[in-house]
């Protein structure tokens, strides 16, 4: 064990010191680095020497950030901070060389880089964007080239959400003022907020009739209704406003749940929980006249990333830093009341983690045995148990929805019966009327 902890202090060493022994920039790079300020601007001193990239192109790594070069580009460009981060993620020169370097976005809020996959036929083009509120995302292919027809970032959807995540058959990335689509048989579709949503364009998770609207009406007079009632864009939207606090419960619900079984070890209070900004929600009925609605919200790519504070014997280095990846999948319902006045509430919640997976340097069989400690606590009933307790996690933004039709329904008097039935393949009317009155409710 002990040559084991020798070969890692040594790579720890020769990671943190390399920065000594790190080679001056040279040629387009170096004319780069220097147009940016050198070791004084954003990227920061220079690491290491000028290296070999895929496909034709060459790179030389900063403090901060890269600096890439490829002869067909000709220019050298550089990427840093989060949209470095996030480059880096998704695969670096597999995702593309960069064609400018960041720039601020015209409405003075954000960052982005424009970059080309020069592996790939046509050298198509990608993009990154960040803002402070929605963190750095990707948007390439024909999501981007709707995005862009739309005017960017300064169009009616805003700046992305999301990565492009699969959603049902459609490929999908989320902005701030709705979502984008994609299919083969179907093509794009530019879902705004607030708009109609075609039902039968979208994945059915339960196999049934989708809802993203409501009125309610007492003997034929409409109270007042919400075409966002239940809709993906008002729950998720409601989410992402939310996600910081849905994070930190999230956070310490693991620690809690984890600590007292790691044998001596435990997780550092500076763990973070990314919660996934790719929100995918669905809210529906089995059939068209039904009182009960079904609600599921799925989660995909969230991330918990922590360090594990070993026992002294080990040393005041190890302390080492793990991620925990993992998709969540929630599923609740809302059974409208038969009666006027009573009020709306969601049922049970069941909360379904998977694909869990655990990226990792396990150092001893001890350290071993404590992550394991870790996983089980995802996966585990009492984590799961409760997060379903708080439905303003399972179901993000639907109690903002039932917020809003609680002062409706208290307009129905409490001695009428009501009735629910779904329309038009999306509308839920509910309906109020006396109990002497027979027939049809339902217009």
């Amino acid at each position: 064990m002990r040559r084991a902890l020798l070969l890692l202090a040594l790579i720890v060493l020769g990671l943190t010191s390399g920065a000594a022994f790190a080679a001056q920039p040279y040629g387009r790079i170096g004319e780069k680095y220097a147009a940016l300020r050198g070791p004084a601007g954003a990227l920061g001193p220079a690491i290491g020497n000028e290296t070999d990239a895929p496909y034709g192109g060459r790179y030389h790594l900063f403090k901060e950030g890269v600096i890439y070069w490829h002869p067909e580009i000709g220019e050298a460009y550089a990427v840093w901070g989060a949209i470095a981060l996030k480059h880096w993620e998704l695969g670096r020169t597999e995702f593309g060389y960069p064609i400018t370097d960041e720039r601020t976005t015209p409405d003075g809020r954000g960052r982005y880089n424009h970059f080309r996959a020069m592996q790939a036929p046509g050298r198509p083009e990608s993009s990154i964007y960040w803002t402070p509120q929605t963190g750095a995302h990707a948007v390439y292919g024909l999501i981007r080239d709707a995005w862009a027809r739309g005017g960017w970032e300064r169009g009616e959807l805003g700046y992305p959400t999301s990565d492009e995540f699969q959603d049902g058959k459609y490929r999908r990335s989320n902005f701030e003022r709705g979502y984008i689509l994609w299919a083969p048989d179907t093509g794009v579709k530019v879902v705004k907020s607030g708009a109609a949503v075609d039902a039968l364009a979208l994945p059915k998770s339960f196999g049934a009739v989708l809802v993203t609207g409501m009125d309610v009406a007492v003997n034929g007079r409409r109270l007042g209704g919400d075409s966002n009632f239940l809709s993906e864009n008002a729950v998720c939207a409601e989410w992402l406003r939310n996600r910081g606090v849905a994070n930190e419960a999230a956070k310490q619900l693991i620690r809690a749940e984890a600590n007292p079984q790691m044998r001596g070890f435990s997780i550092r209070s500076d763990a973070r929980m990314q919660l996934s900004t790719a929100c995918s929600f669905r809210a529906e009925v089995v059939s068209v006249c039904d009182d009960t609605l079904r609600l599921r919200t799925v989660l995909p790519g969230n991330t918990f990333l922590f360090h594990v504070t070993t026992p002294s014997a080990f040393g005041a280095w190890s302390d080492p830093e793990f991620s925990l990846d993992f998709d969540l999948e929630a599923v609740t319902t809302i059974r409208i009341p038969l009666n006027g006045g009573a009020p709306v509430v969601l049922g049970p919640s069941t909360v379904r983690p998977s694909n869990v997976r655990l990226d990792s340097q396990n150092y001893t069989g001890d350290i071993a045995l404590a992550l394991h400690a870790v996983q089980a606590a995802v996966t585990g009933r009492d984590f799961t148990s409760a997060l379903a307790q708080d439905h303003r996690f399972t179901v993000p933004g639907a109690r903002a929805s039932l917020n809003r039709l609680s002062p409706l329904m208290s307009q129905i008097p409490q001695s009428w019966r009501v009735n629910a039935c779904v329309v038009d393949g999306s509308t839920l009317r509910l309906n109020g009327v006396d109990g002497a009155e027979q027939g049809p409710i339902v217009r």
